[in-house]
């Protein structure tokens, strides 16, 4: 009889012991389990986003410095309001570095740009530094055509070339300036 109810109470202990893990841990695990693919799903997503936000960053930064580089390389193409600035600037150079110019604008067609042609007398030393001030002028310039010719003592005969000696250059430089279109 003793024996009779360790056997009862071991065989209901079991029971209670089984219903409890089957109704009760399993389920819980189960809901763990599902919480944990919904946790790792939404990690997921954050990450993503996360992912997209930095993208996002980027782009407006790449944006912001496309924009500013835009607006730079405008102010560095000539419209038809800037033209006779320009000529002025040459003009200003020209004295600056010492040279006596001629400039001219050249009537070749093309909606993107606009020629000038700028012929100079003076020195070497003097002629390239024109050139230096050119190259960093704040235009969009590519040189065309360079033509150099030293002055003769035939030169120096012409009325329009006295004040200079033999040796001084006279020089002719082609220009395409791009336009802001």
């Amino acid at each position: 009889m003793k024996y009779r109810k360790i056997y009862i109470n071991l065989i209901i202990s079991i029971v209670v012991i089984f219903l409890s893990v089957t109704l009760g841990v399993i389920p819980l695990i189960n809901l763990t389990k599902a919480k944990s693919k919904d946790f790792k799903s939404k990690q997921q997503q954050l990450r993503f986003l996360k992912v997209k936000s930095e993208y996002r960053k980027d782009l407006e930064k790449d944006y912001k410095k496309s924009e500013e580089g835009i607006k730079k390389i405008n102010s560095m193409l000539i419209n038809e309001e800037r033209v006779i600035e320009f000529v002025k600037e040459l003009e200003d150079i020209a004295r600056l570095t010492k040279n006596q110019e001629k400039i001219q604008i050249l009537n070749k067609t093309d909606e993107k740009a606009m020629f000038f042609r700028i012929s100079l007398l003076g020195s070497f030393p003097s002629f390239f530094h024109f050139l230096v001030y050119l190259e960093n002028m704040d235009y969009l310039i590519e040189v065309q055509n360079l033509r150099i010719r030293r002055l003769s003592e035939k030169d120096l005969i012409k009325k329009e070339l006295s004040g200079f000696k033999i040796g001084d250059i006279e020089s002719e430089i082609e220009i395409k300036v791009f336009k802001n279109i």
